[in-house]
């Protein structure tokens, strides 16, 4: 996904800038691309509401254990949805 390198790499996208486009992006895990998981989940599970976060769990599907890790990593990471979210 050269477009995705453009974006982070060369325009230097911030973190805040890819929650922000979170709708969009999410689709774009579901393509199972490992580096775009690996790039993008981290950052996006960390971010979007509890209602968001199992579209990017999803991504869990990607086909390399380095990205599989990264978003586990970030998962562990996350606080567990409060009482009243869902799932919560």
């Amino acid at each position: 996904m050269v477009w995705l390198g453009v974006w982070l790499d060369n325009l230097h996208a911030t973190d805040d800038e890819i929650v922000a486009h979170a709708q969009v992006l999410i689709p774009v895990l579901a393509t199972g691309d490992a580096s775009a998981v690996e790039r993008l989940a981290p950052v996006l599970v960390a971010a979007v509401h509890d209602d968001l976060e199992v579209d990017v769990v999803a991504a869990l599907t990607a086909p390399t254990k380095k990205a599989r890790r990264a978003l586990l990593a970030a998962l562990a990471r996350r606080p567990a949805p409060g009482v009243g979210t869902p799932g919560g």
